[in-house]
């Protein structure tokens, strides 16, 4: 009874974020839980990681081992738009969603790296948030392929 009290409120958080999931018990009181994002969810995850309302048209695609963000950047004085395009890599780094993001360009104006570090921090933040549904968790691993981002978690109770 204990279990599906705990499990209840996991499942139902995955099935709100409308990520795919599978959970594996590995010892008494763990699980693995793997977590699969498509590129649509990825893509939302990441235009409201960035909450940047001079970014538009944001669209992520996913390739082998990192994903590809393009969109337009509104110039701050308001007489136009700019081409904007970054790569983005995931990994784990003491049990957290590590997000890289480099290659920001702007029209082919590279980013200085106030900018990149403050992204990183963001989009790392962001996607636990939609990949992590339990604060008694410990990311495992992660994974990019053109299908799927998916995040393996080690859930305790």
């Amino acid at each position: 009874m204990k279990l599906i009290r705990f499990l209840i409120p996991i499942v139902l958080l995955f099935l709100v974020a409308g990520c795919s999931y599978t959970v594996t018990r590995t010892g008494k009181g763990v699980f693995q839980v793997t977590t699969s994002l498509t590129g649509p969810q990825i893509q939302t995850a990441i235009q409201n990681s960035l909450a940047d309302p001079s970014i538009n048209s944001l669209a992520a695609s996913l390739q082998d081992g990192y994903i590809l963000v393009s969109g337009k950047h509104v110039r701050a004085d308001g007489t136009g738009t700019d081409s904007l395009s970054f790569r983005l890599d995931l990994g784990v780094a003491d049990g957290h969603l590590a997000a890289t993001v480099s290659n920001v360009q702007v029209d082919n104006w590279l980013a200085g790296p106030d900018l990149v570090n403050s992204w990183n921090q963001k989009l790392a933040d962001g996607l636990t948030r939609v990949g992590q549904k339990t604060a008694h968790s410990t990311l495992q691993s992660v994974s990019v392929t053109p299908a799927a981002v998916t995040l393996v978690w080690q859930v305790t109770r």
